[in-house]
């Protein structure tokens, strides 16, 4: 489905309904586009500041104070870095993960999501997505200090752990 087209023209559609399944993500996309200037690039990773308070952020800094867990998300094959003890946070902040792939002309929407992100990409060993050499070890940095507020309806029972796993 196209969403729309980024301000340097290209197509840009949706991967996958379930990405843009939270109520106005969609809409939060579409909005951004015209901001997105792709330089050619194969991935994009996009960081729109609205001015104004856009949502609540389910994507936080972290303290030693915090409670920190991993676990997998249903249906992602990773473990992803939780906090237990915080609840999401107001931000004017968004972020768009864009891949074109040489075989076709558009760009698809990775993922999209309410806050703040430029490192979000989590650095997991097998991932094929995943970020490689001096660019993990800026992610494993900033994931260190960042985590998605606990929602236990969107973990794969028994999945759960207080181990690292990267």
């Amino acid at each position: 489905m196209l969403l729309g087209r980024l301000q340097s023209g290209e197509r840009v559609v949706r991967a996958d309904r379930t990405i843009l399944s939270r109520p106005g993500l969609e809409d939060l996309v579409r909005a951004s586009l015209a901001r997105i200037e792709s330089r050619g690039r194969p991935r994009i990773i996009k960081e729109i500041n609205f001015h104004r308070i856009i949502g609540l952020t389910p994507f936080v800094r972290t303290t030693t104070e915090d409670i920190i867990v991993y676990a997998r998300r249903k249906g992602i094959k990773f473990p992803t870095r939780f906090v237990k003890n915080r609840d999401p946070e107001p931000t004017r902040f968004f972020t768009v993960f864009l891949r074109r792939y040489e075989s076709e002309p558009v760009y698809w929407v990775d993922t999209a999501f309410i806050g703040t992100g430029k490192g979000v990409i989590e650095p997991n060993e097998d991932d094929h997505l995943a970020p490689k050499g001096a660019e993990r070890d800026r992610a494993k940095l900033y994931w260190s200090r960042h985590a998605w507020v606990w929602e236990p309806e969107k973990i794969t029972p028994g999945s759960e752990t207080t181990v690292c796993p990267w």
